[in-house]
């Protein structure tokens, strides 16, 4: 039996805790947070997007922006639907949204992390709090982890699962990166991914709050087109969030050396001439109206002053 200690409780944490333990391994898991898995459940807008139902491999590769192939051969052991099935396996009913997006039946990401951490402590494994600092090391093997209280946890193997900086409040500080570079591994440039978009036009202020559904946007770098999706997405006080953004934000990597553009398309479903028709109808119909008050069967209430403003 091998002692194994894993650094973090999100959902890989929890997920390694437990099969290892299952494998007969002593299995302690380190938390810094009060409570499990604290950025699993802001995911989804609180719902948790779990996984994506895409279930061929060279499919789910394609979707990975960066570096694909590095994660070939973890797909290749554990693909979406074995991710679905442990869930529908530990009691957390499953639904297959737009986009193949997955989220529990309940719509509570709670559902997710109390499955998770329960599943965790039923195999055997242990959850303690405390904050990892160091690494005691006889050569080139770490034989405990120190904690920031000076406790020491004897282990024979340590798995890493802090998870990156994405979220402070959550956990997420970057502690796993300390501690890697602490054994001599190389840590590369960390950049953000998945966020939201700061935007510099004027009239973003103004759109605060609007939520657009079944919009089409396409990211633009040096006016070429390089990603493109539907769905939805949110203007915020700073610029563009919701869905479609933060995925297309992935695709953001020379911030800084090159320029990015986001073009929204309101009526995707609609041509250039469909909508000329669908704009001069509306017109004809509202020809006593001002320009303003016209716009009201085309576009939501609070767009309609920013686009008479744009449109001089």
């Amino acid at each position: 039996m091998a002692k194994i200690v894993v650094i973090g409780a999100g959902a890989a944490g929890l997920l390694c805790a437990a099969k290892s333990a299952l494998k007969g391994n002593n299995v302690t898991v380190i938390e810094k947070m009060e409570r499990p898995a604290r950025k699993l459940m802001i995911t989804g807008k609180g719902r948790c997007n779990v996984t994506n139902a895409t279930f061929e491999l060279e499919d789910l590769i394609s979707y990975v922006p960066t570096n694909p192939r590095f994660l070939y051969s973890a797909f290749s052991n554990f693909m979406p639907y074995d991710t679905m099935s442990l869930f529908e396996e530990l009691g957390v009913p499953l639904k297959i949204e737009r986009g193949n997006r997955v989220f529990p039946e309940s719509d509570k990401a709670v559902d997710i992390v109390d499955a998770l951490v329960n599943y965790c402590k039923s195999s055997g494994a242990q959850i303690i709090r405390g904050t990892a600092r160091a690494f005691e090391c006889d050569g080139n093997k770490i034989t405990s982890v120190i904690l920031e209280d000076k406790t020491k946890i004897p282990c024979d193997k340590v798995a890493v699962c802090t998870g990156g900086k994405s979220y402070p409040l959550t956990g997420s500080t970057g502690d796993g990166y300390a501690l890697a570079k602490s054994v001599g591994h190389t840590v590369t440039e960390i950049k953000p991914s998945l966020v939201p978009l700061v935007c510099s036009n004027h009239f973003i202020p103004k759109l605060q709050g609007l939520s657009l559904k079944n919009i089409s946007i396409s990211l633009l770098e040096n006016e070429k087109e390089i990603y493109s999706d539907f769905g939805e997405m949110l203007f915020t006080h700073y610029g563009l969030s919701g869905p479609v953004i933060l995925s297309a934000s992935s695709h953001i990597r020379n911030m800084g050396k090159k320029q990015y553009k986001v073009i929204i398309d309101l009526k995707p479903a609609l041509d250039a001439q469909a909508l000329d028709k669908r704009i001069q109808r509306d017109f004809t119909e509202l020809s006593n109206k001002d320009f303003i008050n016209s716009l009201n069967k085309l576009l939501p209430k609070k767009l309609i002053p920013v686009i008479v403003l744009l449109s001089g």
